[in-house]
């Protein structure tokens, strides 16, 4: 983002901006831009319930789920593109914004923006919530959901083993099949499908593999959240990409892992976790593609900082460890994780490039001025 050039008026009334469909270097520079030019007049939310502007990249692939979403919430939406004339016709009566976003020009549409929506009072006919943008802000009865209610284990492991309950089994559930698909779609650089299902799962590989599916979020929790028995149906089996079906939408491998292994775990490690063995990430789950639970930020900026156990990281953030082991499981089976100092619970993913890139822009950014 280019620096500003002139002062800004006196702020208003903030807006609330998610950043529903952006790159995680830009969503630096954007909060980074907010804070110092304009704390009080837009602030960044977590949850597209709260939003009033949905703030998407045009160029990056699946940006349409964002805009239909931003529609379907009666939000605004700011948009910005390396060619934004070439969106004329996709974004009718909306304004895109070019690359690199002019600081100047983006906080100009934010407050034109802000002015129009305080005049139709938009934010008292804001659409209802959906399931796939939780945010850190969950009521009471999703986030038991996602992140359980268990006890927190000693601070140091003791003679008696965790109980039993603090452990799933991934292979029980549709997670242990997405996490076992995607490793052969990339071992055997085909395409793999996860059949028995109602609906279509299919992973393509490439540096960035990719998910194609018909199974939307409220359909995807619930087949999530059950055990499946031993006797069903469901299986791995090659498919043929150029025989794509109609109506399928593209998201990250790595985004549906995370949220599968969410919804799975409910607060819980993997069976054969070490809970008191440290791990370090190296590389960010994409937020703006799924959904966090409570205190996920933190966590991951300390779990790419520091090599910590779930349970030590826990107790250095003043959290019950419950929300420690949720992340640990979604981040596990999502591939963010050192596999060098991980313990071998379960098979990890192949290199696909993506975490040597996110580690050299991290560390660029903890030694930026």
């Amino acid at each position: 983002m280019k620096p500003a050039m002139s002062a800004l008026s006196p702020p208003q009334a903030a807006v609330r901006l998610l950043l529903a469909h952006v790159g995680s270097l830009d969503m630096k520079m954007i909060r980074l831009t907010l804070d110092r030019l304009a704390r009080d007049e837009a602030v960044v939310v977590d949850d597209a319930s709260e939003a009033d502007i949905f703030v998407v990249d045009l160029d990056r692939p699946g940006a349409e789920v964002a805009i239909a979403q931003a529609g379907a919430r009666r939000c605004q939406v700011v948009s910005y593109s390396f060619r934004p004339d070439a969106h004329a016709e996709r974004l009718p009566g909306s304004r895109v914004l070019g690359k690199p976003l002019h600081a100047d020009s983006f906080i100009a549409t934010l407050r034109r923006l802000g002015t129009a929506l305080r005049a139709s009072a938009s934010r008292v006919t804001r659409a209802p919530r959906e399931e796939s943008a939780l945010g850190s802000q969950m009521p009471a009865e999703a986030e038991r959901d996602v992140c359980g209610t268990a006890d927190d284990l000693p601070a140091q492991p003791g003679r008696i083993a965790p109980p039993a309950s603090v452990f799933f089994d991934p292979a029980h559930y549709l997670l242990g099949h997405l996490h076992a698909a995607t490793r052969t779609a990339i071992e055997q650089r085909r395409p793999s499908r996860i059949t028995g299902l109602p609906g279509v799962l299919d992973i393509v590989p490439g540096t960035m593999p990719t998910v194609w599916t018909s199974v939307r979020d409220p359909h995807l929790r619930p087949l999530s959240m059950v055990q499946i028995p031993r006797d069903s149906a469901i299986g791995i089996a090659p498919f043929d990409p150029a025989a794509r079906r109609d109506g399928q939408f593209t998201l990250s491998a790595e985004s549906l892992l995370w949220k599968t292994a969410l919804w799975a775990c409910r607060g819980r490690l993997p069976v054969g976790t070490d809970p008191w063995q440290p791990v370090r990430m190296v590389g960010w789950p994409d937020f703006t593609r799924t959904f966090s639970t409570p205190h996920a930020y933190r966590l991951v900026a300390l779990w790419t900082r520091d090599t910590l156990s779930p349970v030590e990281i826990a107790r250095h953030l003043g959290i019950p460890q419950r929300y420690a082991f949720a992340v640990y499981s979604a981040a596990l089976h999502a591939g963010l994780f050192d596999t060098t100092i991980v313990q071998p619970v379960l098979a990890p993913l192949p290199a696909s490039g993506r975490v040597s890139m996110l580690s050299r822009i991290l560390r660029k950014l903890r030694h930026a001025d």
